[in-house]
């Protein structure tokens, strides 16, 4: 899933956060040979963290979490 400008733009024009999002998606598509035109994804923003390892419950009590990622 493509991130949106929105999204882009929250991050900080030419932040840290951006030029990491930006080497993982260039990484990306230079490994698949293509997908230049499909934009920074979701999954550019793991930064190479794809594994699933857990949740973290917020402590406060409301019901919200944080997934929990580490390199595969």
């Amino acid at each position: 899933m493509r991130i949106t400008q929105e999204e882009w733009e929250q991050l900080g024009h030419g932040s840290r956060a951006q030029r990491k999002i930006t080497r993982a998606y260039e990484k990306r598509c230079i490994k698949m040979g293509g997908g230049w035109e499909g934009g920074v994804r979701r999954l550019d923003w793991l930064g190479g963290k794809t594994r699933l390892v857990g949740i973290e419950l917020d402590k406060s009590g409301n019901g919200t979490g944080k997934l929990l990622f580490s390199k595969a």
